[in-house]
């Protein structure tokens, strides 16, 4: 090793030994600074959108009485993003008719007839996107359901660590604060219709 490469190391570490043996004095505190502008009381990375859904707003996949028959809604959601998909929450609800109770998906009915069958009806998302299906595991008539679908929408959400009835709707809307969230009524048709108070 050159004499220079050891000067610089052995003056690099008397430098170090020096600085750090240095105490550094804070002054007062400074006065306090003006007040803020007030920002908008709200829940704003928490959506509830509320789509009404008809018969006919379902599409045929497959033929009925053959494997993989079922019928389908997708649903064109922007509030799902990335953000949302990686560590965020999307709850499905459905109600038939206003004033029943919110029924979470996925939602599953046992027939009591003789001839027994199990129809599901679920939802999947992605970012930008949900898509709901309704399948019988016969392969036979699916309902085509007919009411109000509500998604609940929220990102950053550590919701996994908390105990909560995803089932009980009052629960999950104390838990996120649904009365100050983003509240949209949408139509299938025609996209945005109006901001619930």
């Amino acid at each position: 090793m050159k004499i220079t490469t050891l000067i610089k190391i052995a003056f690099g570490l008397a430098a170090m030994s020096f600085l750090s043996s240095c105490v550094v004095n804070e002054g007062p505190a400074g006065p306090q600074g003006p007040q803020g502008i007030p920002g908008q009381d709200g829940n704003a990375n928490v959506f509830s959108i509320r789509y009404d859904v008809t018969a006919s707003d379902w599409v045929v996949n497959g033929i009925e009485g053959q494997p993989g028959y079922f019928l389908e809604l997708e649903i064109a959601v922007p509030e799902i993003d990335n953000l949302v998909v990686e560590d965020g929450l999307v709850l499905a609800y459905y109600r038939a008719v206003e004033g029943d109770p919110w029924i979470l998906l996925p939602y599953t009915f046992i027939s009591s007839t003789a001839d027994r069958y199990v129809e599901v009806f679920d939802f999947i998302y992605g970012q930008g996107f949900v898509n709901f299906k309704s399948q019988a595991d016969d392969a036979g008539p699916t309902t085509a359901y007919e009411g109000t679908v509500r998604l609940i929408i929220a990102d950053g959400i550590p919701i996994a660590k908390q105990a909560i009835d995803y089932k009980d709707f009052d629960a999950v809307s104390e838990f996120l604060n649904l009365d100050e969230a983003v509240e949209l009524q949408r139509s299938l048709k025609t996209g945005p219709v109006a901001k619930l108070d």
